[in-house]
């Protein structure tokens, strides 16, 4: 459900012709908040923190799959 939000968003801001620079910085910093969000999440569960990251790679390669699906599916 959060991919979905983000991916909404994401469509939002490639979507902004007025301040396509801005646009672009802000979608930039909430994939950096998402990661840095799932990397507490991760540690917040006791793993160690080589585990973590290894999680947090898969998540993230998971949740590129989820957004291209989107992607297709939109167009």
């Amino acid at each position: 459900m959060l991919t979905m939000h983000v991916w909404f968003l994401h469509k939002r801001l490639i979507s902004d012709t007025f301040d396509k620079d801005n646009a672009l910085m802000i979608q930039e910093e909430m994939f950096n908040i998402l990661w840095e969000d799932t990397a507490c999440r991760i540690r917040q569960q006791g793993s160690n923190e080589l585990l973590g990251n290894k999680n947090l790679l898969q998540v993230q390669k998971y949740t590129f799959l989820h957004l291209t699906n989107y992607d297709h599916i939109y167009t």
